[in-house]
């Protein structure tokens, strides 16, 4: 196969729907100020032809929103139904995930993801009173999350943390564990609405890091909070994975493109969450055929600048073990947040230098067989 600028993109997310049926109080994401648009499947299967055509890796095809949910099981079926003949005639195989709040999920959608082999993420930022005080939905979701359970598709939830939830996070662990959501991932939410109130403080984020840690002790061989294995386990390595969300240069552009339904491609999903975004983070389009491999590094570049600008201070940084590093589609419009982040991980790494260092290797080690 003839190399392109895309050769080697194995995780493809596909904005299926740029609208949500959600609105909650911390959400980055600009769909509720554009006007609802359809993605016709004649124009999916043009971009996702012509994808296959230029990636030489077996793929992972991520649903991504808005909510995915929006679009009908029958919509979905001929989507998955047209990515497999696509990926089939380039010689690929590619495998389906869906990140959905879960308020939509019918039983009509049960059957399609159990069909197509999904694997499922399901938003969830605690029990009722925390969950529905940002988001809503919360019954619904609950709902969703036992439906995906009993057909094996849940992967595990995600809950964004936030001035709604940062000191809650016993409540949080103890809810999923009745739920018997055995996967778990906690992430900082960034602040890109321009409401400066919500953005979490250096303490705030703190508080939150050192309860999670003491939750994962006590909790870990009942549910994995999987973020955090992987700082464990690099805390004790000082090993710092490569291309990944928490590295100091993400796989976004690399191995990761995002795809809107006029084809217009970005690194990630995040890059289209605010208008300033989508103008400056825009990589080309699925459909030319033209864009070389050096014009693409250039813009690959430009995206990874904020990287290249902290580098020096990154690497000689005693907390870059457990960072997250910076996110250059978040971080460019919300400067607050990863300085604060920044604070708070360095104070976290002098805490889990305190603990005992048996106890972290005891869960390493219980999830050394793992594929996290």
């Amino acid at each position: 196969m003839k190399r392109t600028p895309l050769s080697n993109v194995c995780e493809l997310h596909v904005e299926v729907s740029d609208s949500c049926n959600l609105h909650c109080d911390y959400c980055y994401f600009i769909a509720k100020e554009k006007v609802k648009s359809s993605f016709s499947l004649q124009d999916f299967e043009r971009i996702i032809k012509a994808f296959f055509q230029k990636t030489s890796c077996d793929v992972t095809f991520v649903f991504h929103g808005g909510e995915p949910l929006m679009c009908s099981p029958e919509w979905i079926d001929k989507a998955c139904r047209i990515t497999h003949d696509c990926a089939k005639a380039n010689g690929h195989m590619v495998c389906f995930h869906l990140q959905t709040n879960g308020t939509l999920l019918t039983d009509k959608h049960i059957d399609v993801l159990s069909h197509h082999h999904f694997t499922v993420n399901v938003s969830l930022d605690g029990p009722a009173e925390i969950h529905d005080s940002v988001r809503g939905g919360y019954k619904q979701t609950i709902k969703a999350i036992e439906l995906l359970r009993k057909a094996g598709l849940l992967i595990g939830t995600i809950s964004v943390i936030g001035k709604h939830n940062y000191n809650q996070v016993h409540h949080i662990v103890e809810h999923l564990l009745a739920l018997g959501v055995s996967r778990y991932h906690f992430n900082i939410g960034s602040i890109l609405n321009g409401n400066k109130n919500l953005i979490l403080s250096e303490n705030e984020i703190l508080t939150y890091l050192q309860d999670s840690y003491h939750e994962f002790a006590r909790t870990y061989q009942s549910a994995c909070n999987w973020v955090l294995l992987g700082k464990l386990r690099r805390f004790v390595s000082k090993e710092i994975p490569q291309l990944s969300c928490d590295s100091p240069i993400c796989g976004a552009a690399i191995h990761k493109i995002h795809v809107k339904s006029n084809g217009n491609f970005y690194p990630c999903g995040s890059c289209v969450s605010k208008q300033e975004g989508i103008r400056t983070f825009l990589l080309g389009n699925i459909l030319d055929d033209n864009l070389s491999q050096e014009e693409y590094e250039k813009r690959m570049s430009a995206f990874h600048h904020l990287y290249f600008a902290h580098r020096e201070v990154c690497m000689n940084c005693k907390a870059q073990t457990v960072c997250d590093f910076l996110c250059p589609a978040f971080d460019e419009f919300d400067s607050e947040t990863i300085t604060n982040k920044c604070k708070a991980y360095n104070a976290f790494i002098d805490f889990l230098e305190k603990q005992d260092l048996a106890e972290i290797q005891s869960i390493i080690d219980f999830y050394k067989d793992e594929n996290d």
